[in-house]
């Protein structure tokens, strides 16, 4: 198996999945980029996880990229919900004046 291209290839797919969904007008859309995003972050995940058990990276490597990695999870996550919630058909109040 050859690693090392195929860890270069997710975090690019990561950021134009990202750009491409910031471009997007409509929420529906931005969430589709986002989630193939977070698909993507989790395969990068994937390889460094791989690529540390086989001894490509060093353990402080691994740490300091598996940290970036749950950060941008987090972000992502958080942004994919506020979308979410933005998008939800909001109900009108029963109670009356």
């Amino acid at each position: 198996m050859v690693l090392l291209p195929r860890l270069d290839a997710p975090p690019y797919l990561f950021q134009g999945n990202i750009a491409e969904g910031f471009g997007r007008k409509h929420t529906k859309d931005k969430l589709n980029f986002y989630y193939d995003a977070r698909g993507s972050l989790c395969e990068t995940k994937n390889h460094l996880i791989y690529g540390h058990q086989v001894g490509y990276f060093a353990d402080s490597e691994f740490d300091e990229n598996n940290a970036l990695i749950k950060d941008i999870w987090r972000e992502l996550n958080s942004l994919m919900v506020t979308l979410e919630a933005s998008s939800e058909p909001r109900s009108e109040s029963t109670s009356k004046p």
